[in-house]
C-alpha cells in the first residue's frame, strides 16, 4: 500500500515534468495532470469495489492479468522516452485543444499502470481483512503518498534527468507488479466472508461521504490556484497546499484531528482569509500563512469526522469508492469547471465563505451537547460578520474590470485608465501604451532600456543600411512593435491565441508596423520546424519573452533551445535578449550558465526607471557571438556586474529550479 502510494506520486510528477516543454511550460499543465490522476485514482478504486464482488479465482485472474498489461504499458512507455521519442507525436493526439490532448496522452501511456496503482489500497485492505485495523491502513497509504510528493523535488528531480526518471520508475513499477503477484498467489485471506450483519449504508451517509470527501479536495485546488496566481507564482508552491491536504488525511485516519481545538482553528483561519480576500489589504505574502492553515485545518476537521462516520469492513471497498469519487468531483469542479463558469478566480473566494460558514456548522454540532447558550449567538454574529466581510472583499477585488478573460493559459486584463491601457497578465504587466503619445515604447521595453540599446545598435551602429529583422517569443501588448520602421519585418510567437486579438483589438503597436506576423503555438517548437525547414539565419534581434506571471517555461532556457536561437540569428553580431524579470527566481544567473555552455558573450543590463516615466523595472540579459558588441559605450551605460553565482545549465532533460529561488525576496515583496 505504501509503496504504490509513492509510486503513484511520483509517476504524476514525472510525467508532469515531461509534458510542461511540450504545452508552453503553463501552470494549467500541472493542474490537468492533477485532475486526471485524481480521475484514475477513482477508476482504481472503481475497478477495486466491482473486483471485490467475484469469487478469489476471478479476483486473482483480473488482477494478475491487469498488473501484467500495465507492465508491458510502462516497459514500452519507458523505454521510448528513453530513447528520446517524440510521445505526442507518437500517439497522434495534437490538434485538440491543450487539456485534451494532456488526457488522451496521459490515457495512452499511463492509464493503466495508475489504475492498478490506485487499486491496491482497497485491494490489499480487503483482502488482509482485519475489521476496523484495515482504516488506519488509508493513513499508510497517504502516508506514502506525501513521501513520493516530498522526495521528488529534493531527491529525484535534482539527481536524475526525466529520462532517468522515467527509467527508474519504470524499473521499480515492475518490481512491484512481481511484489504483488506474489503477495495474490499466496494471501490466505483472498475469500474472506463477508459481513453478512453490517447494517447497510443509507444513502444519506453515502451523500454525506460524497460531499465531505469533496469540500477539502475543491478548496486543495482553489488554495493552489489562489497562492500560485495572486499571492505568489513561486515554483513548487504549488506543492505544499496538496502536502497539506495529503498530511490531513494521514493523521485523520490514525485517530487524530477530531477536536473541538482543530475545529476553532479551522473558523479563526476562515475568517481571517475572508479578511484577507479585500484588495486593499497589501500584505500577500501574509496571505500564505493565513490561507494554507485554513487549507490544512478544514481538511483536518473534515476527514476526522469522515473517519467518525467510516462504515464496517462489509462497506470498505463502498467507502473508499466514495472518498474518491468526491475527491474527484471537488477536483474536477476547480479545475474544468471553473475556467468555464468564472472568468476570474472566483471560486477560492466562494470556497472559503463555504469553509466560514462549515466550520462555524461544525463547530456548533460538534460541542452541541454542552454548549453555553451564548455560544451558539456567538457564532451566528460570527456568521453574520463573514458574510458581510465576504460580500465587500468580493466586489471589492473581483468586479474592478471589463475586460478579463480566462483559458488555459491562465488570466488575463485589459485596464483601460484614463491616460493609458495596461495589460496584465496575472499580476504581471504585459505591455502598457500611452493615449497620447501610442507609438511610444514603456514598460520593459523604453527608449533607455536594454531593448531599445539593443535597436540602437544594431540601426546605428551595426547594420545602419538596411532593415532590421526581428523575432520576439511572447506577444503582450506588441509593445517591442514601437521599434518598427518601414520595410523592417517583426515575427511574434505566440502560444496563446486569444492575445493576438487583444493585442490588435485593444492596443494599437501592431497596427503601425506592416511587416508584422503573428504565429501562433509554442515558440520553441515553431522555430525548431522553421530550423528543420532550413529557415536559418533569420533574425537581427531575437527577443525572449515568454515568463508569464513569474512562473518559467523551462524549455525555453535550456542548452538545446539556446542551439535553436542560435541557428535563427542573421549575423555573427545579432543579439538574442533574455527577459530575466522575475520577483522569486534569480533568472540572470540561469541564462549566463548558457551563454558559458555555447559559448556566447553575456551582459547584464537592468532598466533605470528615472530616464523613463513611462518606465518599469526591468533585468535583460543579451548574448552574442561576438565580442566586441557589448564593449560599446551604449551597452557598458546600463550594464551590472555579472552574478557570481553560475549554476548548471539547464538542459531539456534536466532543470533544477530550487537554487535559482530568490527567498529573501519572497517575503520583502
Amino acid at each position: 500500500i505504501f509503496s504504490s502510494a509513492a509510486l503513484y506520486f511520483l509517476l504524476e510528477f514525472i510525467v508532469g515534468k515531461y509534458l510542461l516543454p511540450i504545452f508552453g511550460g503553463s501552470w494549467a499543465v500541472w493542474i490537468t495532470v492533477l485532475s486526471f490522476f485524481t480521475t484514475a485514482l477513482l477508476l482504481g478504486y472503481l475497478y477495486a469495489h466491482w473486483l471485490i464482488q467475484k469469487n478469489a479465482e476471478t479476483q486473482r485472474l483480473w488482477h494478475r492479468a491487469l498488473l501484467l498489461l500495465a507492465a508491458l504499458c510502462v516497459g514500452s512507455v519507458g523505454a521510448a522516452v528513453a530513447l528520446g521519442a517524440n510521445i505526442p507525436a507518437y500517439f497522434g493526439v495534437g490538434n485538440l485543444p491543450p487539456a485534451l490532448e494532456i488526457i488522451l496522452l496521459l490515457l495512452c501511456t499511463v492509464g493503466i499502470p495508475a489504475i492498478a496503482l490506485a487499486a491496491t489500497n482497497t485491494l490489499v485492505q480487503h483482502w488482509s481483512y482485519e475489521n476496523e485495523g484495515t482504516y488506519r491502513l488509508y493513513a499508510l497509504s497517504n502516508a506514502g503518498s506525501f513521501v513520493g510528493l516530498l522526495s521528488y523535488p529534493f531527491l529525484v528531480e535534482p539527481l536524475f534527468s526525466v529520462r532517468v526518471q522515467a527509467v527508474l520508475w519504470a524499473v521499480a513499477f515492475v518490481y512491484f507488479v512481481y511484489a504483488m503477484r506474489h503477495f495474490i498467489l499466496h494471501t490466505a485471506a483472498i475469500e474472506v466472508a463477508k459481513d453478512e450483519h453490517h447494517t447497510p449504508v443509507s444513502v444519506s451517509r453515502r451523500l454525506t461521504w460524497l460531499g465531505l470527501a469533496a469540500f477539502p479536495a475543491l478548496l486543495m485546488v482553489a488554495t493552489t490556484a489562489q497562492i500560485t496566481h495572486v499571492v505568489a507564482p513561486i515554483p513548487l508552491l504549488w506543492m505544499v497546499p496538496l502536502g497539506l491536504y495529503l498530511l490531513s488525511y494521514v493523521l485523520a485516519f490514525s485517530g487524530r484531528g477530531g477536536g473541538k481545538v482543530v475545529m476553532a482553528l479551522f473558523v479563526l483561519f476562515a475568517g481571517g482569509s475572508l479578511y484577507l480576500l479585500d484588495a486593499s489589504v497589501h500584505v500577500y505574502m501574509l496571505r500564505l500563512f493565513v490561507y494554507l492553515p485554513l487549507l490544512f485545518f478544514a481538511s483536518l476537521s473534515i476527514h476526522a469526522l469522515l473517519y467518525r462516520l467510516r462504515p464496517h469492513g462489509g462497506a470498505l471497498s463502498s467507502f473508499y469508492l466514495y472518498l474518491s469519487l468526491g475527491g474527484a468531483l471537488g477536483t474536477l469542479l476547480v479545475s474544468f469547471g471553473a475556467p468555464i463558469i468564472f472568468n476570474e478566480l472566483w471560486e477560492f473566494p466562494l470556497a472559503v465563505f463555504a469553509a466560514f460558514l462549515g466550520g462555524c456548522a461544525l463547530l456548533l454540532y460538534s460541542a452541541s451537547t454542552h454548549l453555553s447558550s451564548w455560544v451558539p449567538r456567538v457564532l451566528m454574529v460570527a456568521v453574520a460578520f463573514g458574510a458581510g466581510q465576504f460580500f465587500y472583499a468580493f466586489t471589492q477585488e473581483y468586479f474592478g474590470y471589463a475586460g478579463v478573460e480566462r483559458n488555459f493559459y491562465g488570466i488575463t486584463t485589459v485596464v483601460d485608465g484614463p491616460d493609458k491601457v495596461t495589460l496584465l497578465h496575472e499580476q504581471t504587466v504585459h505591455g502598457t501604451q500611452l493615449k497620447n503619445d501610442d507609438r511610444l515604447p514603456t514598460a520593459y521595453f523604453t527608449l533607455h532600456s536594454a531593448i531599445g540599446r539593443t535597436f540602437g545598435y544594431q540601426r546605428v551602429v551595426a547594420h545602419p543600411d538596411r532593415p532590421l529583422s526581428v523575432g520576439v517569443i511572447g506577444l503582450g501588448a506588441g509593445t517591442m512593435a514601437a521599434y518598427c520602421r518601414p520595410g523592417d519585418t517583426f515575427v511574434y510567437y505566440e502560444i496563446d491565441a486569444r492575445m493576438e486579438r487583444i493585442a490588435r483589438n485593444d492596443f494599437t503597436y501592431l497596427s503601425h508596423c506592416p511587416g508584422i506576423e503573428v504565429r501562433i503555438g509554442d515558440g520553441r517548437r515553431l522555430m525548431e520546424q522553421e530550423v528543420a525547414a532550413g529557415q536559418t539565419g533569420t533574425y537581427d534581434v531575437l527577443m525572449v519573452d515568454a515568463f508569464n506571471d513569474d512562473n518559467i517555461p523551462a524549455h525555453l532556457v535550456t542548452v538545446e533551445a539556446l542551439d535553436v536561437y542560435g541557428k535563427l540569428l542573421r549575423e555573427k553580431d545579432s543579439i538574442i535578449v533574455f527577459q530575466a524579470s522575475n520577483r522569486y527566481i534569480a533568472l540572470a544567473p540561469l541564462v549566463i550558465a548558457l551563454a558559458k555552455e555555447r559559448g556566447y558573450f553575456a551582459v547584464v543590463m537592468e532598466g533605470d526607471v528615472s530616464m523613463d516615466t513611462a518606465s518599469l523595472t526591468s533585468q535583460y540579459v543579451l548574448l552574442s557571438k561576438d565580442p566586441h558588441v557589448f564593449s560599446q559605450k551604449l551597452f557598458l551605460d546600463a550594464s551590472v556586474a555579472l552574478p557570481k553565482y553560475v549554476p548548471t545549465a539547464w538542459t531539456d532533460t534536466c532543470s533544477y529550479i530550487l537554487p535559482l529561488l530568490a527567498v529573501p525576496r519572497m517575503f520583502r515583496d
